[in-house]
């Protein structure tokens, strides 16, 4: 499309940067509210078959058995905070913003 190589996404996750930069391309009454989620998935299997069903698929599915171990496993290590006993349990949080232009 010629845009170029953008920040990857979710880069921008704090609300006061989001209003910052809707106000800087001329929009006003700039509103951000945060709407936090928290998603089960039973196991790592579970999360990352989840991962596939959405914008990640591609590069996942590019990955070879050694790539997709080592990311499996970082994977895993990056969701043991949010592990429990029926499984884990991840918050993600989207900014929601209205604005005028």
């Amino acid at each position: 499309m010629g845009l170029g190589a953008g920040p990857p996404p979710g880069w921008i996750t704090d609300p006061d940067v989001l209003s910052q930069l809707l106000t800087q391309a001329g929009f006003s009454g700039v509103q951000v509210a945060a709407d936090t989620h928290v998603f089960h998935r039973a196991d790592l299997d579970a999360y990352w078959q989840s991962a596939r069903g959405g914008g990640p698929r591609r590069d996942i599915d590019a990955l070879n058995a050694e790539q997709a171990a080592r990311v499996r496993a970082a994977l895993a290590e990056r969701l043991e905070q949010y592990r429990q006993a029926d499984g884990y349990h991840v918050p993600a949080t989207a900014l929601i913003a209205t604005a005028s232009k």
